[in-house]
């Protein structure tokens, strides 16, 4: 991770482990379990079963390996399968996205220009993926960082390395928020 990003996870970590919550970052999950009603339960690593009641997806986006092109030239989110938003001057089809990336011209300045490196997922103002419908996929999962492609309208749309601290910061900050809750509320009952 970059150097915010692991001033990020110093907090994070910080915060979780006064929540008596355990963090695993860095594992590469290869499954998830959800239930019917968009709750996820846990994910899966080669060796461990993780379950959790918040889930922060921060993976970034080609070169964190968040996301990915299947053999049929299609891009898809790595875990989760969750839905990919194309910028919306992009007329073309997701797949055309690769093809151009193989022209010349593409190779100057291609990740300030070409479409493919603005692929990302949709969040809502609670920093959960959303799927076509714009609705969360899962309610207890936060996206952050590189890839999200559609920031919320409070935040102005922008790469920089600060603005990607503050999208992480949100998303964890929410998370961290949503346990102090649900423990106060434990605690009085």
């Amino acid at each position: 991770p970059s150097q915010p990003g692991l001033r990020l996870q110093k907090k994070l970590e910080e915060n979780l482990s006064q929540l008596s919550s355990v963090t695993r970052l860095s594992t590469e999950v290869t499954s998830f379990q959800a239930d019917h009603t968009g709750w996820l339960q846990s994910v899966q690593t080669d060796k461990l079963r993780i379950p959790g009641k918040r889930f922060l997806l921060a993976t970034g986006q080609w070169i964190g390996r968040g996301l990915f092109v299947t053999p049929e030239l299609s891009p898809k989110e790595r875990i989760f399968g969750l839905p990919l938003q194309l910028p919306s001057s992009y007329t073309k089809d997701a797949s055309d996205l690769f093809f151009e990336l193989h022209t010349p011209c593409c190779f100057l300045d291609v990740r300030k220009k070409h479409p493919f490196f603005s692929l990302g997922l949709t969040v809502d103002e609670r920093w959960r993926p959303l799927d076509q419908g714009r609705q969360p996929v899962f309610f207890n999962l936060l996206a952050a960082g590189s890839i999200v492609s559609n920031l919320p309208q409070q935040l102005p749309p922008s790469s920089s390395t600060a603005h990607l601290y503050q999208q992480g910061y949100e998303a964890a900050n929410t998370a961290v928020n949503d346990l102090r809750k649900k423990k106060k509320n434990e605690e009085t009952t």
